[in-house]
Parts: C-alpha cells; structure tokens; sequence
C-alpha cells in the first residue's frame, strides 16, 4: 500500500482532521498532498517516527523497507516514553538501507527545520540540531518556510500539468472515438448499394 494511503486510512479510522494530524506529529499537511501526488515517495525516518509517537501507532515494514501497514500501539499519542516504538520494524529498513542504493523514483521531503538542517553535511564534528542556538534554529526555520512555499508552487505546477494532460488525453481518446466511428461508417457505406432514387 503506497503512504498516502496508509496515512488517509489512519486519518479515517482515527476519525482526524488533518489540523489535528499536525498538531500531534508537527507535519504540515501539505505533505500529505505531495505523497498522494507522488507516490512512490517515501519520507525521512525520522517523519515516520514522529507520526508513530505522536498518534500512537506503529507501521508494518516490507523487506524492501516500505511501510505497508500500520496498527494501534500501547503509547499514548504525542507522548516518547519508549525509544524502541516501532523498533522490530525498524530493524528491517535499516538493515534494507545499509550498503544498498534507496529507490530513486521516492523523493524524500524534510517535515520539519530540524530535517533540512540533517541534510547538510559539516567538516568535523557536526551539533546534534538540540545543540544549536536559538538564532543557528531560526535560520534553519526560515529555510523552512521558504522551502514550504517552492513546495507549494511545485505542488501547483504538477496540478496544472496534470489538468492540462487530463484534458489532452480526453479529446485525444475523442480523437479515436470518431476515426472508429468514421471506420464504421465508411465500412457501412460501402457494405449497402446506393439507390439513386434515394431522397439522400
């Protein structure tokens, strides 16, 4: 099951808006539209975590390390009282990642500040993100922000384009209907006798 629809199905189930979703995990719902609209995306680790702890659940791994189902745990949601939350699942992604190339169709997308300040690699020893001042933080959540709106923007673009190609592809399939129906006439027309006293 791709992760757009794991995540539609605990927001069903759970009976949750996705206002609350973000309250919980800290994860702008605007990641929810941009893995239904890529599918095969497959977040950061560290985002699927936070949704385990922060609704109380635990996702099924595949052995390719894809999260195919999920169900409810003993946690309280929004709560970290067990580090090892998920971890029998957990055991197979990372021993699927180690020394083997990660899919390349997936786009991973940061979910938080924190994300896009792991992303970037350090000479020497690098902070863990606790460790960095208040104005090193802000940095990194105005990066945020800017990479919220590209996301957004790109999220439109991909909607235009795909409007565009629905439309291109209805009249193309129209296109075809009517040489069939053309192919159908002239077959009938040459099948019949045409009389000359025929007001046609």
């Amino acid at each position: 099951m791709k992760f757009y629809k794991l995540i539609k199905d605990i927001l069903n189930t759970l009976r949750m808006e996705k206002a609350e979703f973000q309250r919980l995990t800290g994860i702008n719902p605007v990641n929810i539209t941009w893995w239904e609209q890529h599918p095969d995306t497959l977040p950061q680790m560290k985002t699927i975590k936070r949704i385990e702890q922060g609704l109380g659940i635990v996702f099924d791994f595949d052995e390719d390390g894809r999260p195919v189902n999920w169900q409810k745990s003993d946690q309280v949601p929004g709560t970290d009282t067990s580090p090892l939350i998920g971890m029998h699942s957990k055991e197979k992604v990372v021993g699927s990642s180690l020394g083997k190339p990660q899919n390349t169709t997936g786009i991973t997308i940061p979910s938080q500040p924190s994300e896009i300040y792991d992303q970037f690699e350090f000479y020497g020893e690098k902070p863990d993100w606790t460790e960095l001042s208040a104005n090193e933080q802000k940095f990194y959540e105005n990066l945020y922000q800017l990479f919220l709106v590209e996301l957004d923007e790109a999220n439109a673009s991909y909607q235009k384009q795909l409007d565009e190609a629905t439309v291109s592809r209805a009249h193309s399939i129209e296109d075809a209907k009517s040489k069939i129906r053309r192919a159908i006439l002239n077959k009938l027309m040459g099948d019949v006798d045409i009389n000359t006293n025929s007001p046609f």
